[in-house]
């Protein structure tokens, strides 16, 4: 084979080689795939430790003529945890607490306090109202909350205190006890 003829034919061939592989290249097809966001609407709560009980009781002073006194003689403290997510639209969340079970003695009220978000979960957590009075009826306790996430666990969220007031000694039965259940909701607002 003549050597001109071999260097244009050689020449011909990468050049239509470069060509197919620019054409293959780009002839290459598309493909698309669909991506589903699902972000559920979540309210949840949680109290901690799980399980845990608070004893309130009355005890008198050391000396004659002295008022009793409320003690909280176990802890006291328990912690409410919450996740919240909202549809859009949707402003914001509360929490409130009653009583579902039992009764408390005459005289007596029964207060709790929510302090402000421990600060180790995320987003907009909620405001606490100050001390309020737990009864029948749901008090909030905690509103504006937005979409977050408090953490879970004691420690996490909102530290919630009970504490007992006497509103009338006239009506205290120190042979009175009672056991309660009280119940935390999460709403819409």
């Amino acid at each position: 084979m003549n050597m001109d003829l071999y260097n244009k034919y050689l020449k011909t061939s990468v050049v239509l080689l470069l060509i197919a592989m620019h054409f293959a290249a780009y002839a290459q097809s598309d493909g698309q795939a669909d991506v589903l966001f699902s972000i559920p609407e979540v309210a949840l709560i949680d109290i901690e430790p799980s399980g845990f009980g608070i004893e309130l009781s009355l005890a008198a002073k050391s000396g004659g003529g002295l008022p009793v006194e409320p003690v909280v003689s176990s802890g006291g403290k328990i912690w409410l945890n919450y996740t919240s997510s909202l549809a859009t639209g949707s402003n914001t969340r509360s929490v409130s607490v009653q009583i579902i079970n039992g009764k408390v003695p005459s005289g007596i009220i029964l207060l709790l306090q929510a302090s402000a978000d421990a600060g180790n979960g995320r987003g907009k957590a909620g405001i606490p109202a100050g001390r309020v009075y737990v009864s029948t009826s749901p008090q909030v306790i905690i509103s504006g909350i937005g979409r977050c996430y408090t953490g879970n666990g004691p420690n996490y969220g909102h530290q919630l205190s009970y504490s007992l007031m006497i509103s009338d000694y006239a009506e205290l039965d120190f042979d009175e006890s009672s056991t309660l259940q009280i119940a935390y909701t999460i709403t819409d607002n």
